[in-house]
Parts: C-alpha cells; structure tokens; sequence
C-alpha cells in the first residue's frame, strides 16, 4: 500500500588577533546596561602601534535574518558551548545557569552553564541584578575559565542568570550576553571581558572590530576580532571619532539628514551590536519614517511598500567629515512571513533615550566596518567591503548522492554516520530544517521503533553529547528525543560534528511501510529552532569549495534502475534540457516561491500563491476549497480517503498549467496521475489533497510535481531554478 509522505515543512601592547563566528538572529532590544544622561569628552592617550603583522584565526559564520549576531565560545572545564550576544552596549557578562528556577518558563530556552561539571569554577555568590528595557534579569556572580575560539580567558567573572523575563526570547537563539562597553569596570565592581583579556596580559592590541554581513544567506555571517582588523571585509581608511563618555561607545555625531532635512543636528550615537534597528526620540523618529512614507504599523513595525524601495531616499550621517550613506537596499528591514515579505523602516522610538541621542545598531553597521580602539577611546569607521555570496565555478566539488525510488511515493538515499560508518537510509527533505535518526535508544516497547534501522552512539568514536531535547509535531505525527554530534558521510564527502536528534519515541502510521530511517533537513534556514546548525550550512561553513547550491532529480518511472539523484554544489546536466528559469524565494527560512497562476482548462486556481517547493511531500497540497474544485474538474471519485480516477481514461484529462515568472511549466495527466496496485488491483489517483492548516492562498508542489521538473535550491541566492527534467 501506498504511504503518503508529508515530512515537517511547518516546524568572535602587539600580538594575537582572535576572530569569533558570529550567527545572525531573530531582532530583539538593545542590551544596554543603562542610557547615561551626561557625556563628558575623554583625554586621548597612545597606547600602542598598531602592528598589522598579527596573526589571525579566521572562522566562517551563519547569517540569519539580518537581525542579531551572536558567536559560540565556551565556558569551564572540561568546556561547555555556549552561543552567545558580543554586545557593545553592555558591561557585563552572563549565562543562562542551571541553577535557573525550575518553574520560570525563559529557563528553559537557553543551553546552561553547570558550574557543578567545571573544575575551574569559582564561587562569588554577590547578587546580580538588571533590567533592559522591558526585560528583568537576576541572578548571582560566577567565576571561570572562558574559551573564545584558541584564546583562553581565565578568572573571567561573570552572572550566572538564574531568573530571565524577557518576552524576545521566545525567539532568541544566544544562551548569553558579553558586554564589550568601554568601561573598565563595571558597577557591581567585576572586571568586564575585554578589559581583563589586556590586563593579563595577552599579547594583544586593545582593539576589537566587527564586520557584520548585510547579504542575508551568505556563507559568512559576520566577524568579530579581538586585538585587530581583518582587511579582508574592508574598503579605504578608517575615520577614527573619538568617544564622548569613557564608558560608552558614544560618539558625536554632527548630523543625520534625509532628503536635505536636518533631522540631527550637534547629536550624539551610540555604536551598539546590541541593537537590530536604529533608536531615537519618538518625534525625531515620527519625522523620519513620514518622509520614508510609512503609512500603517503591522506587528508592531513600520510598514513600507516592498515595491517602492528604489524609490526611497538615502540617509546620511556625518560625525566628523566623511558622509556615510546608508541606500534604501542597506536600511530597508524585510521580515519574511508565511504570507510574504513585509519591509519596514529601520528607524524605532525609544523615549527613554536622552534628548539628541541615538542608538546606531546592526543596521548601521552591515555597512560599515567598525574599529572599536579601546586604547585611545576611539571608533573607527570604513564602507564594507561587499563580499559575493559566491562566484560560479564548475571546478567546485559536488557530491552526487543516487536516490532510491519507492513506487513514486518516497525518494531516499543511503548515508552513514558515527565512526566507523553505520549505514541509514534517509530521505532529503527540502520542507524540513533538523536532522534526525531512529536511535538504538528508542524506547523497546515503541513499535515504530522496531521499524529501522539505527544509529547507535555508543560504537562510534567521533560521538559527541549533547543530550538537549527534540521534540516536533508534523502534522498528525509525533516524534521526541535528544540531540547529539557526530560525523556524517554522503558520498565521499565528510561533515563532520554536525548535531543531529536521535529519537526515542515515534508516532506516525505512515511508517509502517516506510523504507528510510530518518529526515536530513534541507530547508534555507541557516539554523533551526534548536540553534543547531542544519547539514548544507554546516558544509558550507566548514570551507569545503563547493557552491552553495545543491539539486534534486526525481525519476518518475519507478521500476527505472536509477530512482533520482541530489546533488551537492552543482547539477547534473544529464537530467535536465533546456535553461533553468530562477525564481527567488519570498521567505528566508522556506523554499517558497511566489506562484502567478495555477490553471486548468483555462479556470484559474490561484491568482498570486505561494508555493512551497518540497521533496518531503508526495502530492500536491492545496486549501481545501480549491481542491475540491480541482479534483471536480478533473472527475474524481472517492476511495476510502482518496480521490480515485478512470485509469482508462487518462488520455481524456486535462492538462495543468504552473506559471512563477514566465515559463509556463506543464504537468500532462501521466505526469501527475498517482498510480497504486494494492492487491493487485490498478488504481489511478489524483495528485491533489487538501490540508485545512494551510494558507487560503498557499499550496504545496510535492513529488509530482518536481518529477516532471529538474529543481535547484540555490542556498547563496536565495532561489529555485526549474528546467524540463530528462525523460519526463
């Protein structure tokens, strides 16, 4: 019998430089420990040659949303990772801690430091206590040992949380915050990171500098360097301004104009990671988001018309002589929702800011590269340089993984993971974002259990703990267990440490004639709910010369000797005829496509859709109404809980018809008519099946369709390319 498979679509004096990953986020408040009422200028001292001799440790990030930069480090010893916000609006530095109160509901989205696992720990025990904005946090002090990628930073004192309020952490992926303010001390008396990085002293410049990257879906997200520069993401010289307030990355800044209105005059801005967008009074910033022509407010942004971006005028601030232009394509926030993209101005009210002061934050600086001189209190400032999310190169390695081909229904591929290779069968699924295998864990009275294949952690060598837990729901199916590392083979390419979940529990009828042993996730998210990083980042993150595309053939003929094809870091030109038409994606965490027009005999279906394009579904997926119209048309009957047509009769059906920018791609009856023979009996099926929880203006294009259709996910690009596929 035939299964319909439908996999979860839904749910960084002279010497080393030390340079951290930095992840990008969803958008949440600055971190500021306080806004000062008063500025005093600082006496510019020379503390040091700059020596661009230093040696660097470079290492590739994730870009997420656009919103917030975080980095992984580690804390103890043995080391516990920990990912976490290197925000220069704050002084100190806290965790997340396991001592946090069982019964508060924010404990539980974080990974935890254990100071019960660490042998350097250091009890302190003084109170902590602070509030952001509307956001309350306490706990108590800690010391330990910090690791930031080669250096180590020990007697670090920081908070251990053990009581969090804040609603963005709903969403936030960051166990922590690492103040990187230019105080020396902070006020609970404790030396802040930077600080007691120089004061033991690391051959180090007193120098940090950040690069955050304004491509969404770049393979580098962003860089911080400790004790330096990295001239790679830089264009011309620094502008170095001087600081206003000894404690504050507070600089001022002359002005700030839009469309030759002054807006600022004499003002002063603060440089703040900690921050999403850019912060001002609320008349200052009402003035502003009025000559962007913003008109309405949804979820509590400041709306603006996608389609007139171009047409937006340029802002420019100046703080000593230069002008730093931000264009409409630098400001422009795009939040991507299940519906679409809305674009909103970057420019928020924060009343409790002083009068004439304004917080810069990531918006601001994905443009420019930032030098924050710790010595001389001082900032410098230079464009970014634009890095090409890639160049094309068919020299690039590709790795080329043959698909098995299960009565049309399933396509999967065999893997191995753990150290030696154990073998599993798993199906690719572009619907979904997290890797999971059935587990020799799995609880022995789950019957779905007995089911597959297994990975067994305790024989293999390169098996690493992580011991979070998983849980997902896909649609009426259930699936819970832990998260764990380990090395994993496709081919002849290696990933290594990459998370995964192994399950414990399984409830899903489906696998009851199911052939694959888990889901590689391969959806255009560059890190999951859990803040694990998905299989194709990982690869690309990890430097290996491939492009960031990869590539789906599915053979629809399915006694054929050869049942598909992915292919990582390229296409196969056998499979394919013609030129790919590409079209973007209108979310970044989803490949969907804005569909114009799905019609049959000429009666229009959708008129402007999304269409999520994914080989976790064998059907087609539509909203229930405009099924039932479909499958009316087309003459269905039912069976059972399926819609049954004349095999007899195929050649009389009509031809369907995909329009997403141009090409018209056409499925004819034999392409997208499901054929099943259960006991024997030929049964002929439509392709269409409603699902209530989609969208009214939202479809699914599952295997049936991409069997007729070659499909590239262009991951660096952010779109789908289609050609004819060979045979089809």
């Amino acid at each position: 019998m035939i299964q319909f498979i439908i996999v979860g679509f839904l749910p960084y004096l002279l010497g080393e430089i030390v340079k951290i990953p930095l992840h990008q986020m969803e958008r949440s408040n600055s971190l500021l420990a306080h806004y000062t009422s008063y500025f005093r200028p600082s006496k510019k001292i020379s503390m040091y040659q700059w020596n661009e001799q230093n040696t660097s440790t470079r290492e590739q990030l994730i870009n997420y949303e656009n919103f917030q930069y975080y980095g992984e480090i580690s804390v103890g010893t043995p080391p516990q990772k920990l990912r976490v916000l290197f925000s220069t609006g704050s002084t100190d530095t806290w965790f997340a801690s396991r001592k946090c109160w069982f019964l508060d509901i924010f404990c539980w989205m974080f990974r935890f430091y254990d100071s019960s696992k660490s042998s350097t720990y250091v009890a302190d025990g003084s109170s902590y206590h602070v509030t952001y904005l509307d956001s309350n946090y306490s706990g108590l002090w800690s010391v330990d040992t910090i690791r930031i990628g080669s250096l180590v930073i020990r007697n670090q004192a920081f908070a251990e949380m053990r009581n969090i309020f804040s609603l963005d952490y709903f969403t936030s992926k960051y166990d922590g915050v690492i103040g990187m303010s230019s105080s020396l001390i902070s006020k609970f008396g404790k030396i802040p990171m930077f600080p007691n990085i120089l004061a033991n002293g690391v051959n180090m410049d007193p120098i940090f500098s950040f690069y955050l990257n304004q491509e969404n879906g770049a393979p580098i997200g962003g860089e911080m360097v400790l004790g330096g520069v990295n001239p790679e993401y830089i264009e011309g010289d620094f502008e170095y301004i001087p600081i206003v307030h000894k404690d504050m990355w507070a600089v001022g800044m002359s002005s700030l104009k839009i469309k030759g209105i002054e807006i600022c005059n004499e003002c002063t801005a603060y440089i703040d990671t900690g921050t999403s967008v850019i912060l001002g009074r609320r008349e200052q910033v009402a003035r502003i988001n009025s000559l962007l022509g913003v008109s309405y407010h949804v979820i509590g942004r400041n709306a603006l018309d996608c389609s007139r971006i171009d047409m937006l005028p340029p802002i420019e601030f100046i703080f000593q002589k230069r002008k730093y232009i931000l264009l409409p394509q630098h400001y422009v926030v795009k939040v991507y929702l299940w519906f679409g993209t809305m674009c909103s101005s970057p420019f928020e009210a924060d009343d409790s800011l002083p009068s004439n002061f304004w917080v810069l934050g990531d918006v601001f600086m994905r443009r420019f590269y930032t030098v924050f001189d710790f010595g001389q209190k001082r900032i410098g400032l230079t464009p970014s340089k634009k890095i090409s999310m890639y160049q094309w190169n068919k020299q690039n390695t590709s790795t080329r993984e043959q698909l098995i081909n299960f009565q049309n229904f399933q396509y999967y591929g065999e893997i191995s993971v753990g150290t030696p290779p154990q073998k599993l069968r798993v199906l690719f699924d572009t619907g979904s974002i997290d890797i999971w295998f059935a587990s020799r864990n799995c609880w022995f009275l789950d019957i779905f259990c007995w089911m597959f294949s297994f990975y067994d952690s305790s024989k293999s060598s390169t098996y690493v703990a992580d011991g979070s837990s998983f849980h997902v729901t896909y649609l009426d199916s259930n699936y819970s267990g832990f998260w764990s590392v380990d090395t994993i083979r496709i081919g002849s390419l290696v990933i290594r440490n990459q998370a995964f979940a192994e399950m414990r529990n399984i409830f899903n009828g489906d696998y009851y004639n199911c052939k694959y042993d888990g889901i590689v996730g391969m959806s255009s998210m560059r890190i999951s709910e859990y803040g694990n990083i998905p299989m194709f980042p990982n690869i690309l993150a990890n430097g290996v010369n491939m492009d960031p595309i990869f590539s789906f053939y599915l053979n629809r003929e399915s006694d054929s000797g050869i049942g598909g094809e992915l292919v990582l870091g390229g296409f196969n030109p056998k499979y394919f005829k013609g030129d790919f038409e590409y079209i973007p994606t209108v979310h970044n965490y989803m490949w969907v496509i804005r569909m114009l027009s799905l019609r049959i005999n000429g009666v229009e279906f959708c008129n402007v859709c999304s269409a999520l394009i994914d080989t976790g579904s064998s059907l087609i997926l539509g909203p229930p109404e405009q099924v039932r119209r479909i499958n009316s048309l087309l003459g269905t009957n039912d069976y059972f809980e399926r819609k049954s047509l004349d095999c007899g009769r195929i050649d009389m059906l009509p031809s369907i018809e995909f329009i997403f920018h141009r090409k018209k791609y056409i499925l004819k009856p034999r392409h997208y008519i499901v054929k099943d023979d259960p006991l024997f009996i030929k049964i002929c099926m439509s392709p269409f099946q409603p699902h209530s929880w989609l969208h009214p203006n939202t479809w699914v294009l599952g295997d049936a369709f991409m069997g007729r259709f070659y499909t590239v996910f262009d991951f660096g690009q952010r779109r789908i390319g289609l050609a004819d596929a060979v045979g089809a």
